[in-house]
């Protein structure tokens, strides 16, 4: 089985959508900061794409906007 948890910054305001059948679906995306810095001296980040249905994405929509930190456990 595989499991991830991430913690990261939402990178835009969450959009729920519905699909053909009419189920709430969210796709959004997080930035997740590596620990360390380029050689430039910026920050590393990867962005990792997420998706909540139902419920879990009216909560996500409710309650977070672009920038705030979310954790996010899934498979």
């Amino acid at each position: 089985m595989n499991n991830c948890s991430f913690i990261g910054r939402l990178t835009k305001d969450p959009d729920i959508k519905l699909t053909g059948s009419g189920k709430k679906v969210l796709n959004f995306s997080i930035a997740v900061d590596r620990g360390y810095k380029d050689s430039q001296g910026n920050r590393v980040a990867v962005f990792i794409p997420c998706v909540a249905w139902d419920g879990l994405a009216v909560l996500i929509a409710d309650n977070f906007s672009k920038g705030n930190n979310i954790g996010i456990t899934g498979k």
